[in-house]
């Protein structure tokens, strides 16, 4: 899988590798854009396409062109917000939500209770072979 980074923010960031060794963890050939940016973005993306007037972590937008997955936004503040809240690394919440993103793109979901352990369960396997 192929990741385009795009950063829309002015905060140094550190997940460039990490990204590279979620890219392969994805044995698909397709791309996708990855869009970094803060919550104030983030909150101006969501009510633009779902109409929710609040900020998010992860926004994925499938995309249906053949060679191209879609574009998946993170918000750069709700991870280091995050960390802190489920006590763990920035770079553990970033994987988490890049992967949970790329799951969305790549059809999974979580709106149904028994969607939702599917989703969770692919979501802990990839974070283990990423981190051990």
């Amino acid at each position: 899988m192929k990741i385009n980074l795009f950063l829309e923010v002015k905060e140094e960031f550190a997940f460039e590798d990490l990204i590279k060794k979620i890219a392969k963890l994805f044995k698909d050939k397709k791309s996708l854009s990855l869009i970094i940016v803060n919550d104030k973005q983030m909150r101006d993306i969501n009510f633009q396409y779902r109409d929710l007037d609040k900020t998010t972590d992860v926004l994925s937008f499938p995309d249906t062109e053949e060679d191209y997955l879609g574009d998946i936004f993170i918000s750069l503040d709700k991870v280091k917000l995050q960390a802190v809240e489920y006590e763990h690394s920035e770079m553990e919440e970033f994987a988490r939500l890049l992967i949970h993103g790329i799951l969305h793109l790549v059809g999974y979901d979580h709106i149904k209770d028994e969607d939702h352990e599917v989703m969770v369960k692919k979501e802990e396997e990839l974070l283990k072979k990423l981190f051990g």
